[in-house]
C-alpha cells in the first residue's frame, strides 16, 4: 500500500507539472472542433485587432475576406454566440470556426539550412545562427529554426497546436549556438522538467567591452523593465536570484572574451549582469552599443543526462563564421593574453 501511494503521489505531480506547462508556454491553443473546425483561445492579440484580422494571422492559407464571410453566415462564433465582423478578440475569449474546409495548423516548412550537431528519436541539438527566431509569433510562415526543421521532416506536431512545437529552451533572436528541441511529446516533457530542475549544464562564449582579468561571479536579481520595454533590470527588491560565472579566454586591449556558464537562467541574463557590471556584451543594441558587429554572444555548450537512455549528453557548439568575423575585428588577430582560444 505504501509503494501504490508513492506511486500515485509521482503520477499526480507529473500531471499536474504538464498542465501548468501547457498554461505557461502556449501563445494559443487549438484543438479539433466536434463539428468540424476548430476551437481556438486567444492566447495573443494587437490592441483592438479584428476577428478576421486575427483569423488570416492564424490561418494563412484564408483571407481576411475569406473569414468575413465566414463571421457574417455565422460559421465562426465567439463564446458561442454570433458577433459583427468589426468586433475586436480579447485576450483568453473562445473562438468556435465551424468550417472544416480550413487546414490543420502547423508550421509552415521553411528551407533553412541548419546545422544539425546531435540527434536521436527524441532530441536534437541544432547550432543556430544569429539572427533566426527560434520558433514563429503569430506568423507561422515566420522563418524560424522549428520552420526548418519542419523542412527536413524532424519537427514535433502535438495534437493540441502551440507556435512552440518541441521547444524546451530559448536563444535570443541575436544569439547563436546550441539549441535542443524535442522531437517527441514525452521527449519534450522530460527535457523540460531538467531544464526547470537545472539539470542541464549551459555555457556560452562572449566579447564583452573592457578588459577582465580575473575569474570571477556575478550574482545579482533579475526582474523585468517597464511593460512597455523588453528590457530586463537588475532589480534588488522584486527580482528573481540569478547567478553568472564567467572566466577569461582571451584579453584584449578594448575587449574581453569569456567564458561563461549559467547556475540560472533568467531572460537576458548574461547581457542584463555585464551590462550591471560595467562591461556590456559587444554588439548588443538593447544594453550596450551595436557599433557594426552582431550580438557577440554564443551558447557553445550544452550537458545533460539523456531522460530516456541516461546516457551523459554533451554537445559543443563551434563558432560560427559571422562571430569569429567580428570578434577579430573588435579584438585584432592577436590578444594580450590566452587561454585555448576556441573556434
Amino acid at each position: 500500500m505504501r509503494n501504490l501511494g508513492r506511486i500515485f503521489h509521482v503520477l499526480r505531480r507529473r500531471v499536474r507539472y504538464q498542465l501548468e506547462e501547457l498554461r505557461r508556454r502556449i501563445v494559443y491553443r487549438a484543438k479539433r472542433h466536434r463539428f468540424g473546425g476548430w476551437d481556438l483561445e486567444v492566447r495573443f492579440h494587437y490592441p483592438k485587432q479584428k476577428l478576421d484580422s486575427y483569423l488570416a494571422h492564424v490561418f494563412p492559407d484564408r483571407t481576411k475576406g475569406y473569414f468575413r464571410e465566414a463571421i457574417r453566415a455565422g460559421r465562426i462564433l465567439v463564446e458561442m454566440q454570433r458577433v459583427g465582423d468589426d468586433l475586436a478578440v480579447e485576450l483568453y475569449q473562445r473562438v468556435t470556426i465551424l468550417d472544416p474546409e480550413i487546414p490543420p495548423l502547423s508550421i509552415r516548412p521553411l528551407d533553412i539550412p541548419l546545422d544539425i550537431l546531435y540527434e536521436d528519436e527524441h532530441l536534437l541539438v541544432v547550432n543556430k545562427p544569429a539572427g533566426l527566431l527560434t520558433h514563429p509569433n503569430i506568423d507561422l510562415s515566420t522563418p524560424s529554426v522549428l520552420a526548418g526543421l519542419a523542412r527536413l521532416g524532424k519537427l514535433h506536431q502535438p495534437k493540441v497546436f502551440t507556435f512552440e512545437s518541441g521547444v524546451v529552451h530559448r536563444l535570443d533572436y541575436l544569439t547563436s549556438g546550441a539549441l535542443c528541441v524535442a522531437r517527441t511529446q514525452a521527449g519534450w516533457q522530460d527535457m523540460r522538467r531538467l531544464f526547470r530542475k537545472r539539470r542541464v549544464e549551459k555555457e556560452y562564449l562572449a566579447v564583452v567591452v573592457g578588459r577582465l582579468g580575473e575569474p570571477g561571479t556575478i550574482d545579482l536579481p533579475i526582474g523585468r523593465g517597464t511593460q512597455e520595454s523588453s528590457r530586463h533590470v537588475v532589480d534588488r527588491e522584486k527580482g528573481k536570484r540569478a547567478v553568472t560565472h564567467y572566466r577569461v579566454v582571451e584579453a584584449g586591449e578594448t575587449a574581453t572574451l569569456v567564458r561563461v556558464r549559467l547556475e540560472t537562467g533568467r531572460t537576458h541574463q548574461i547581457r542584463v549582469h555585464f551590462a550591471a557590471i560595467g562591461h556590456p556584451v559587444v554588439g548588443d543594441p538593447l544594453y550596450g552599443e551595436r557599433k557594426g558587429t552582431r550580438l557577440l554572444l554564443h551558447a557553445c555548450r550544452l550537458a545533460f543526462e539523456h531522460p530516456m537512455t541516461r546516457k551523459k549528453i554533451e554537445v559543443e557548439a563551434p563558432l560560427r563564421p559571422d562571430f569569429t568575423h567580428d570578434m577579430a575585428l573588435v579584438m585584432g588577430q592577436v590578444g594580450a593574453s590566452r587561454e585555448g582560444r576556441p573556434g
